[in-house]
């Protein structure tokens, strides 16, 4: 199943600023979520409504959420505590 992916504004700016070999990463990342939305790294986050899932990259996480057959990226970046969990965007 094919997946539509959409980049909440802060994410696009979040994934912008990284650096450029993380960036990278993270598109090619991003890309291989429209063709499967649950990457064989992704955790799905506890504490929130289903659908909401994280995935590592070193020190960086991408968090995203699968609605229907879309894919929302609304966060990118360094992980240094909860607060990259806290107030995540709506769809």
């Amino acid at each position: 199943m094919a997946y539509t992916i959409r980049l909440h504004p802060d994410a696009k700016r979040e994934l912008r600023d990284l650096p450029g070999h993380v960036r990278l990463r993270f598109v090619r990342l991003i890309d291989g979520l429209a063709e499967t939305a649950t990457h064989a790294s992704a955790r799905a986050l506890v504490g929130i409504e289903p659908g909401y899932f994280r995935i590592r990259v070193d020190a960086f996480r991408l968090v995203y959420r699968v609605e229907g057959n879309t894919v929302w990226v609304l966060r990118v970046g360094r992980k240094l505590g909860p607060e990259l969990y806290r107030d995540l965007p709506d769809t």
